[in-house]
């Protein structure tokens, strides 16, 4: 029982191997390069994923095909300015280093892959005003309250 408890403290992976940290096998986190030498992307080094290229066709011009959709893309990836803070209105499950953010409207998530930089997806800001919002939270609200009345009836 000492033993377990020692090797515990020591942080050894294991008692046949006590020079090895369990941190040495963990997988390197990241997209598998290291981009130290320019610290900030450059509009030329920026490759469109087809991922991204879907995403901005279902979510900004779903008439396009996915040719034009590409093309169109990147047309306005110089008009993009890169930042290394997402948009207010980005919600992105996990934050990535830099973001390419046209018009305020439209952000492309970038990581680096193979010395590149990749876009991962398209973000759209939706287009809810203070009113819209507002109405669309009285009428979830209005459904909820109605819900709740069904229940307690049905009682």
């Amino acid at each position: 029982m000492r033993r377990i408890c020692n090797n515990a403290a020591t942080n050894h992976a294991s008692p046949l191997e006590p020079h090895h940290r369990r941190d040495d096998h963990r997988p390197a986190r990241g997209y598998g390069v290291r981009v130290t030498g320019r610290p900030h992307p450059r509009h030329d080094e920026i490759d469109l994923s087809e991922h991204a290229v879907e995403q901005y066709r279902a979510r900004i011009r779903p008439g396009l095909d996915h040719d034009d959709a590409r093309a169109e893309l990147a047309r306005l990836l110089p008009s993009g300015e890169i930042r290394d803070t997402p948009p207010e209105w980005a919600r992105s499950a996990t934050a990535k280093p830099y973001y390419l953010v046209i018009g305020d409207a439209l952000a492309l998530p970038l990581a680096a892959q193979h010395g590149r930089w990749v876009t991962t997806t398209c973000l759209v800001q939706t287009t809810l005003t203070p009113r819209r919002r507002e109405e669309r939270s009285s009428r979830r609200a209005q459904r909820a309250a109605a819900k709740r009345a069904r229940r307690r009836a049905s009682w």
